[in-house]
């Protein structure tokens, strides 16, 4: 078995992080899936719901495109999309082999197979061909053939036609035989293959597992995948026992068999560095994959977690848990649907405890035979030693006392070496006691060359989960040469980097590297090489004996600092962060004297005090010339002017003063051509924007309440991808320039009051991507929008009557309508997937949905007025459909057909008076609905969950003899009559009936059942003779009568 730390690789030929740290093993280029078709029709239907349904999963898709196809060539675009991508996906139609340009492309994605330094995929669909006739060029093909024969060149033809042998006898889709010509279906199959090839859900683990099995058997045992109820198992023991690599396995085993899935890895070290909220937004947008939803405190965090979550069945793994987590802020137990697991690996046992984790899991230590066969795959590259090095091999191993990591790094230290360097080493670690793992794990410290060992110092101190790419700069300024460094550092299996530039290092390293850090006077900290705790370092700032060569200082978060040092010594210092320092009262001048300083954090410092550390920003900031960043939001004692001097800062490429009572820019700001950001939001003290801000700019918010139009010069902004007006009250117009933004892909308005109108230009911004629409209280029209829009958001634009045309976006994807108290009607939409409405009281009827091929989810809410939904969905995806409070809503339409349906709730319905055949349900949920009289038919349901409540004396339930049911859970039922057949239910573990206002129950056909009382208030029922069900609890005030056996 081989536990390689925390981030080490494991290849897998069928696997595929929402989850966990990002390990996918995916092109680096612009896409990685690239679709060829042929055909408008196929372009509108399949093709379209096939790239949306990629996207959707944050799958990077190229779809081509007419207007790229230009000369006799596969231009340039074309040719990096398809030589970039990892997987190419050729959609046969009866057409396809009349195109040259699909013929040139599938020539292209066959060479591209073909070179070993590429392994591109190909994974083709036979639309409505065989894969007979793309292999011989018969049927629809021939005939195209002949013509390009005429046209055409005979090698290029020949050329051609090769491809097509080469992609006809690979095994790929056939839309008939695979789904019955169901499109839906065969989008789906897809999605997951391309999912699993590109490993998009996939933990890397190493090669070099050895002796996993029995870990894999032991922890599916506790996990128990596929019963029902939120199940937490722990991992627990030593450092560098195998935790994480246990935990990565079993994730990548069942990730699959989850509607969502987050590995959360670090979770002690990132908790330390950057706080709870910092590990919940991770989760949320793993979980939310596009979108860009964040909490922006713990509680609301809490919220957003239970909101996302609620009734889904999640796997999350929280890796290395220590007992000062609160593991309660990330997840609880009910916050989850049913059947979800939580694994939770900690050094701490006591951690577990406090979870009320149903299991937990030790790894013993490695057998010897393991344990030699994990030290030779590092010391010799193989699976056991030569015959010379057997007896050393296995002395060494005995040492190692059976600890993965041990093994591991001491036989990657070992790799290539001499024999006496064996015997040396030996002789090392024999004196070293088995206890003192650290010690053992030194030896390999100890042989790195001085500028490796300080790269490993900074590592464990500062650097593990932060992108190399940061470090690598100022190593590479010391003379550090860390592109070397650090591929020493990984082959001797001292640090990892995983696929997105993350430094990763096992816990156990870390906290050698910080005892080195220590060592030399641990009762001084000014003798330490490195300061990564809060009241060491200010302890050796404020007796100033800090190194003169300091180049990050890190103080963030820390609340007992109320006076920064002086930082006249520090003139090295390139990375300075004061941020979230809440009782910061001074900082001192000399830190305007910082030359070198690059990054400025003093956000949120001194907040909580009447007066904060700094009243403006003084003219010697335009002494730090090579300030890159700079970050001063949430601080309300910041005001006035900001100096004309800060047009010096060449290279600032952010500056977000949001929440500061600043009230001027100057316009020395349009000189920064570097600036990249430029955060205003919530400066509510703002009067005024310059005449002209920097053609570099890329993200724009703004709250400026005494602005009436944007500056005319909003088309300067070529570059302007983010747009945010917040609290613009007395903003009345967007200007037309709007629409020669042609970059921007998102914009927000927020409290802009007075807005009434959207101008038409925003139909030409040919990018945007998403519209939010917040407390835009008098705003009435929207005159149009453009075809590239993906998502709508409106929320609280009470004036709102109507929306402008939507049936032709065809990106559009995602429409949320709440507080709309004047919008009657909503227009026909396109290719809508998510409909999202609430507390929109005018509206009596949705448009008609029954063209929404692609439409996933349905949620209504408290849509008083709504009498009517028209058509419904045809959509083979649709899966959810829930409505809440629509008083008015008599009817639902027809749901038996959509194959895919799995949930349905239905809430405070008071007229609804019956419900349609349904297909097959998993969930179903009914709750006081008072009108309704009967349910339809449930057998031929998947239920796995059923709860019906608040019908008083409804006659709901007349006859429970309705066939062979799996499911856990029937809660909270109100019923008058008897309840028959309930033999019937076969996989019933627990069944609730709350509320009941009857005064006997009888339970007939129910074999070998038992009563027990259970206290006054009712009884309680349990199985017998071989019943698969548990108990049945029935508060009554009379007792049972129970059938004779």
């Amino acid at each position: 078995m081989d536990y390689e730390g925390n981030t080490e690789k494991r290849k897998r030929s069928s696997s595929v992080d929402i989850a966990g740290s990002s390990s996918s093993t995916v092109s680096g280029g612009e896409y990685e899936v690239f679709l060829s078709f042929r055909g408008k029709d196929i372009r509108k239907t399949f093709t379209d719901h096939l790239y949306h349904a990629l996207v959707q999963v944050g799958i990077r898709t190229f779809r081509d495109n007419e207007e790229l196809r230009v000369g006799e060539e596969i231009g340039p675009a074309l040719l990096k999309a398809i030589k970039e991508s990892t997987i190419s996906i050729p959609i046969f139609s009866k057409d396809y082999a009349s195109s040259k340009w699909c013929l040139r492309e599938l020539a292209k994605m066959v060479e591209c197979h073909k070179d070993d330094t590429m392994k591109q995929k190909i994974l083709p669909i036979f639309y409505d061909v065989e894969p007979f006739d793309v292999r011989h060029q018969t049927g629809s093909y021939e005939e195209a053939f002949r013509q390009h024969e005429n046209d055409f060149d005979q090698e290029i033809v020949q050329g051609w036609k090769k491809a097509m042998r080469v992609v006809g006898q690979m095994k790929g889709w056939e839309l008939e035989k695979e789904t019955n010509g169901q499109e839906g279906k065969l989008v789906k199959r897809v999605v997951s293959q391309v999912l699993l090839e590109l490993r998009k859900n996939y933990m890397v683990v190493t090669d070099n597992l050895v002796g996993i099995d029995h870990h894999e058997k032991e922890m599916t045992k506790l996990l128990q995948v596929g019963s029902n109820g939120v199940r937490i198992v722990g991992i627990h023991g030593m450092g560098g026992i195998g935790k994480t690599t246990i935990a990565k396995v079993i994730y990548n085993k069942f990730y699959e068999c989850f509607d969502f899935c987050c590995f959360l890895p670090d979770v002690r070290e990132t908790s330390q560095q950057h706080g709870f909220l910092d590990l919940q937004n991770k989760l949320i947008s793993k979980i939310q994959k596009n979108q860009k939803e964040q909490a922006t405190n713990v509680d609301e965090g809490i919220n957003m977690i239970k909101r996302i979550f609620r009734k889904k069945k999640v796997f999350i793994v929280l890796d290395d848990v220590d007992d000062e987590f609160p593991v309660d802020k990330i997840v609880g137990r009910d916050w989850f649907g049913l059947g979800s697991r939580i694994i939770v690996t900690t050094r701490d046992k006591h951690v577990l405890l406090l979870l009320k984790a149903e299991e937990t899991y030790e790894p013993p230590v490695m057998e010897l035979c393991h344990s030699l066969e994990l030290f030779s795959k590092h010391a010799f590259k193989g699976e056991c030693p030569p015959e010379d090095y057997q007896i050393i091999s296995k002395s060494i191993v005995s040492i190692a006392a059976g600890l993965p990591l041990a093994l591991e790094i001491i036989g990657s230290f070992l790799y290539g070496k001499k024999k006496a360097v064996w015997e040396d080493t030996f002789g090392q670690l024999k004196e070293i006691p088995d206890c003192y793992v650290q010690k053992k794990l030194r030896i390999s410290y100890e042989a790195l060359d001085k500028p490796q060992q300080q790269i490993f110092l900074d590592i464990a101190c500062f650097f593990t989960g932060v992108d190399k790419r940061l470090p690598f700069y100022f190593w590479d300024g010391c003379g550090f040469f860390p592109n070397r460094a650090v591929e020493v550092l990984k082959l001797r299996s001292l640090v990892k980097i995983e696929d997105d530039n993350i430094l990763r290092m096992h816990d156990q390293l870390i906290d050698l590297g910080r005892q080195i850090a220590c060592e030399k006077n641990l009762n001084d900290p000014g003798e330490h090489s490195r300061l990564f705790r809060h009241d060491k370092a200010l302890g050796v700032l404020k007796n100033r004996t800090m190194a003169k060569g300091l180049k990050v200082l890190n103080l963030s978060g820390c609340s007992g600092l109320t006076k920064s040092p002086d930082f006249s010594t520090l003139r090295a210092l390139e990375i300075l962060n004061l941020g979230e320092c809440e009782n910061l009262v001074e900082i001192h001048p000399s830190i305007w004297k910082l030359k070198n300083l690059r990054v400025l954090d003093i956000s949120r410092s001194g907040y909580n005090i009447p007066i904060g550390p700094i009243a403006k920003f003084p003219d010697e900031i335009g002494n730090l010339e090579k300030l890159e960043e700079i970050y001063a939001a949430v601080r309300e004692d910041l005001h006035g002017e900001i100096p004309r001097s800060i047009g010096r800062l060449s290279s600032l490429r952010i500056l977000r003063l949001t929440a500061t009572n600043i009230y001027s820019l100057p316009a020395s700001i349009c000189g920064l051509s570097r600036l990249e950001t430029l955060d205003l939001q919530g400066c509510y003290k703002l009067q005024s924007l310059p005449d002209e801000l920097p053609s570099s700019l890329t993200s724009l918010s703004v709250t400026c309440q005494s602005m009436e139009t944007f500056p005319s010069r909003l088309s300067n902004l070529i570059n302007l991808k983010n747009l945010v007006f917040d609290h613009c009250v007395n903003l009345v117009e967007i200007t037309r320039d709007i629409g020669k933004s042609s970059q921007l892909e998102t914009l927000a308005l927020e409290s802009c009051n007075k807005l009434r109108t959207l101008p038409a230009e925003i139909g030409a911004i040919s990018r945007l991507k998403e519209l939010k629409l917040l407390h835009c209280g008098n705003l009435q029209c929207i005159l149009a929008l453009p075809p590239s829009l993906f998502t709508i958001y409106a929320d609280y634009c009470e004036s709102l009557e109507r929306l402008p045309d939507l049936l032709n976006l065809k990106n559009l994807s995602d429409v949320t309508l709440h507080n709309l108290n004047k919008l009657r009607e909503i227009p026909e939409l396109g290719e809508l997937e998510y409909l999202d409405i609430a507390h929109c009281a005018s509206l009596k009827r949705l448009p008609d949905l029954s063209n929404l091929k692609k439409l996933q989810r349905i949620d209504i809410v408290e849509c008083k007025n709504l009498i009517e939904i028209q058509g419904f969905v045809k959509s083979e995806s649709f899966t959810a459909l829930n409505i809440h409070d629509c008083e008015s809503l008599e009817r639902l339409p027809d749901l038996l057909n959509l194959k895919n349906l799995s949930e349905v709730t239905l809430h405070n319905l008071n007229k609804l008076r019956e419900i349609p055949e349904l297909g097959e349900l998993e969930y179903l949920h009914i709750a006081h609905c008072a009108s309704l009289k009967s349910l339809p038919v449930l057998s031929n349901l998947k239920l796995e969950r059923m709860e019906i409540h608040g019908f008083g004396d409804s006659e709901l339930l007349t006859a429970f003899n309705i066939g062979p049911w799996e499911f856990e859970i029937l809660g909270d039922i109100g019923l008058t009559m008897d309840i028959l057949g309930i033999e019937a239910l076969g996989g019933l573990k627990s069944l609730e009936i709350l509320d009941v206002p009857w005064t006997s129950l009888e339970l007939r056909g129910m074999g070998g059942m038992g009563v027990k009382r259970n206290g006054r208030n009712g009884g309680q029922i349990y199985g017998g003779n071989g019943s698969n069900w548990r108990f049945l609890t029935v508060p009554v005030p009379v007792p049972i009568p129970v059938p004779d056996k």
